[in-house]
């Protein structure tokens, strides 16, 4: 994506390239996004009282190799030189009348975020949404991160919901 400043300098660039310049201002700036955002192909079954680690075998996008379809599949990994990234995760069930909790974690033991939800039973409608956002967390190459479900009741996680859309797991690279 480029921007353009929208103050544009009739000015010449002097000869001091320390500062500021005119052309600095004139020019585009190339913003680039860094990120993966995965998802899944099927509904999976999960069972109850256990935290059950989420396998995505999808790519939407992958900027950095954050992600493998096969190989710990569940994971993403920050790629070398990055620093600091932002974790979102959202999805939705195929049923409803259950309580959940689901959580984002980094090297398969820290809880980064963590969210607790009852499901209340919907008359003919679509199990519940959930959206986990993790703040921006400071990182270092090679650290990794998953997102686990654990709910009071057996039940399928979907894969794409005609109402609530996609089940993703996705990184944004901030620095």
């Amino acid at each position: 994506m480029k921007v353009k400043h929208a103050f544009q300098s009739g000015l010449t660039d002097g000869s001091d390239t320390a500062v500021v310049r005119p052309s600095n201002w004139n020019a585009d700036h190339a913003i680039t996004f860094r990120g993966a955002l995965v998802g899944k192909s099927g509904n999976v079954s999960l069972p109850a009282s256990a935290w059950s680690t989420i396998a995505y075998d999808t790519e939407v996008y992958d900027t950095d190799n954050i992600h493998d379809n096969a190989t710990n599949n569940s994971r993403l990994t920050v790629p070398s030189g990055v620093t600091k990234v932002r974790l979102t995760s959202v999805g939705a069930f195929t049923a409803t009348g259950f309580t959940f909790a689901c959580r984002l974690i980094k090297n398969g033991t820290t809880v980064i975020c963590c969210s607790l939800t009852d499901a209340p039973v919907a008359p003919g409608g679509e199990g519940p949404p959930y959206s986990l956002v993790s703040p921006v967390i400071e990182v270092a190459a090679g650290d990794y991160f998953e997102f686990q479900l654990n709910m009071n009741n057996a039940r399928d996680l979907a894969a794409t919901s005609s109402v609530h859309g996609p089940t993703q797991f996705g990184m944004e690279i901030i620095n």
